[in-house]
């Protein structure tokens, strides 16, 4: 989304290994389409066909972000599209949109709540890390680089990147409480797959 104020990059989260689910879950298919297939629509249609999507992890047949240093988790995601995008962003006034794969049930009502133009480092819902709606700014991005150097897995959270930055949450409205499930294991997936 590009306006005269400030612009907001759309970002896919899918660098993890899916280990819980025994396949690569951004290929499963949910309501026909693969959940990579999904998650890229859910942030066209709330950013504008016009968005700038990267899906964050290595994933052939999409823009792509690869992480820098994998096993990080979605702090390592976050960095590395932060540090990759980082011409963008340095020169205008930029928030990028960060949504899991794997949460299906995200709608664009939902995360029309935490997209805006805001003086806030971060904008996410109450009880929830994802997804999350970060400023591209230099203070940050330095934030975000002393906890990715850490590289301690305790200390390399999102949970820890929210301790330090300036943040707003939304509280959750009972009727959006299903669009925050997630799938990380088959058992997960075939219960979300019951909403449909």
């Amino acid at each position: 989304m590009v306006n005269n104020n400030f612009s907001v990059f759309g970002i896919v989260l899918a660098g993890g290994k899916s280990t819980r689910m025994g396949l690569d879950k951004r290929f499963l298919a949910f309501r026909e389409k693969l959940l990579i297939e999904h998650a890229i629509d859910l942030l066209k249609h709330t950013l504008g066909e016009n968005a700038l999507i990267y899906i964050s992890g290595k994933c052939d047949g999409f823009a792509y972000i690869d992480d820098e240093i994998s096993g990080l988790g979605p702090i390592g995601g976050i960095y590395s599209v932060m540090n990759c995008l980082r011409k963008e962003w340095i020169s205008k006034r930029s928030f990028l949109l960060f949504i899991p794969v794997d949460m299906p049930l995200l709608t664009k009502d939902v995360l029309q709540n935490i997209v805006f133009d805001s003086n806030k480092d971060v904008i996410c819902f109450d009880h929830y890390e994802l997804p999350i709606y970060l400023r591209a700014d230099e203070r940050v991005f330095d934030v975000l680089t002393k906890i990715y150097n850490s590289k301690n897995h305790h200390y390399c959270s999102i949970k820890e990147l929210l301790r330090h930055l300036n943040i707003l949450r939304i509280k959750t409205s009972p009727l959006f409480q299903s669009s925050f499930v997630n799938a990380n294991t088959p058992q997960e997936f075939a219960h979300m797959c019951e909403f449909v």
